[in-house]
């Protein structure tokens, strides 16, 4: 499966544990869409979502991955709160390609979240990692986020590295 990685599945190592044989195909950029961290996670944080926006200066950055089939439904369990979808993106060279990506799911959507500050440095490396245009880091380095309460996961996030 071609997979379109937004958020913090660009960092290939968090990827891998949890698709071993993710490799990278491409940088592409979803049209339409904005870059939002307002889907309610289980620990009640925001995560990242490609919001529709119908608006043609609105992009999403991220990398297509191919994914074999066999761990489909890891991917699928590790995306709760979201739904498979079937989309359209366009390589640096403008061509069109259709993959599967993650969109929040509606009932899961609040404005007001903010994410956990190991979780924005995951999208941030991951988006370094593969290059990804200076001023779109930026974009994501400036939104408010907050620290995880829970120290367990946190140090356990922190030390994941890209």
């Amino acid at each position: 499966m071609l997979y379109f990685a937004y958020g913090s599945n660009m960092c290939k190592s968090k990827l891998r544990s949890i698709t071993p044989s993710c490799e990278k195909r491409f940088v592409a950029k979803l049209k339409k869409h904005n870059l939002r961290f307002h889907k309610q996670s289980t620990d009640e944080s925001g995560k990242a979502d490609a919001y529709y926006t119908n608006n043609e200066t609105d992009v999403v950055l991220g990398v297509v991955f191919n994914v074999d089939d066999s761990e489909v439904r890891n991917l699928d369990e590790s995306e709760g709160g979201y739904n498979r979808t079937d989309i359209e993106v366009l390589d640096n060279e403008g061509n069109p390609h259709n993959v599967k990506t993650y969109i929040a799911k509606e009932d899961r959507v609040y404005p007001a979240l903010k994410p956990y500050t190991w979780y924005k440095r995951l999208v941030v490396e991951g988006a370094c990692q593969h290059n990804l245009p200076e001023e779109y880091v930026a974009e994501i380095e400036v939104i408010e986020s907050k620290e995880d309460s829970d120290k367990e996961r946190n140090a356990k996030n922190r030390a994941i590295q890209c």
